[in-house]
């Protein structure tokens, strides 16, 4: 990328942010992980460039949080999200724990900005896609991509309580990932893992949520013993490739990490395409009866993984794999 590129690029953020202003949103998110724009001029592994971007990775960040803040009002929410590891969470090896103390540096120098209101903690790339997998293993305390999260969102809360002086605020921490039962919002919150707590795929299986939550807390019940999911997870894996002759012939071809990793989100954007056709239906036709007091949507569970590769916008084929298109 040129220069002009990387101007344009700022550019373009801020018109983004300019947009969601004046559409009515309350803040805007920057994605600095998983591989995408921002998170390669952070990451040694993608950054080999030989100009100011290279030995001060921070700096394109700096520039478009800086031009966002001089067109929103200060009351305008600006979070990122942020990579704190391009390897796989669940091998240890010393370049991951550089990687770490990296993001641990990067993260230190973003607080002390003070125009940065909330940090979305993540991690993965495209090469270690872990970000989009889908797991029923994922709502067990042991889970290791939620270990890691909860042990690093707690680890930067106690840094930047220890580095950020009296007239700074620090920026929150937000922690996803995992949390789809009362007793890991609760643990969560409890073991100071983290300021906020983000809710994606439990959210799509139960949108009235925060109801729920209400209701239990209002019958006293104990929401910190409470391990049931909010609702199932979908059961995706295809069960044909696991019996032969198939199992066979997937030994015999490399493993290719991202094949099929896309199958849960395209599950979970059916499904948040359904809610939204069933929210304007009934908005239609129940004479604006709110929807939080309306029976919960309910998932379709009898549409697996393949199926819902198949109702996405674009699929393609590969040895019998289906791997969604963006």
């Amino acid at each position: 990328m040129s220069s002009a590129d990387i101007d344009n690029v700022v550019s373009e953020f801020v018109r983004g942010a300019s947009l969601a202003l004046q559409s009515g949103f309350d803040g805007v998110q920057l994605h600095v992980a998983h591989g995408y724009l921002l998170a390669q001029f952070l990451s040694p592994k993608s950054n080999t460039r030989t100009d100011e971007y290279s030995y001060h990775s921070l700096l394109l960040l700096s520039r478009i949080v800086n031009a966002i803040r001089e067109v929103v009002p200060r009351d305008f929410v600006l979070g990122i999200k942020f990579n704190t590891s391009d390897y796989s969470l669940f091998e240890e090896s010393e370049a991951k724990v550089a990687q770490e103390e990296r993001a641990l540096t990067h993260l230190r120098q973003v607080a002390s900005w003070s125009t940065v209101d909330f940090i979305e903690i993540s991690g993965g790339d495209y090469e270690n896609p872990e970000f989009m997998l889908s797991s029923s293993s994922a709502t067990s305390a042991k889970n290791p991509r939620q270990a890691f999260f909860a042990h690093f969102s707690s680890k930067l809360m106690k840094e930047l309580s220890s580095v950020t002086s009296s007239d700074q605020c620090a920026p929150l921490i937000l922690l996803t990932g995992g949390l789809r039962s009362p007793a890991h919002l609760y643990t969560a919150l409890r073991s100071d893992h983290a300021h906020l707590l983000g809710i994606g795929r439990a959210s799509v299986l139960c949108p009235n949520l925060p109801t729920v939550l209400k209701r239990r807390r209002a019958a006293e019940a104990d929401l910190s013993s409470d391990v049931t999911p909010f609702k199932p997870e979908p059961d995706l894996r295809f069960w044909p490739l696991g019996r032969e002759p198939w199992r066979c012939i997937q030994m015999h071809f490399p493993k290719v990490k991202l094949i099929g990793a896309g199958v849960g989100m395209a599950w979970y954007v059916v499904m948040i395409r359904r809610l939204a056709k069933e929210r304007i239906q009934r908005a239609d036709g129940q004479n604006g009866k709110k929807f939080e007091e309306q029976e919960c949507f309910e998932p379709d569970y009898s549409i697996g993984g393949l199926g819902a590769i198949t109702k996405m916008p674009s699929v393609v084929s590969i040895f019998g794999f289906l791997i969604v298109i963006r």
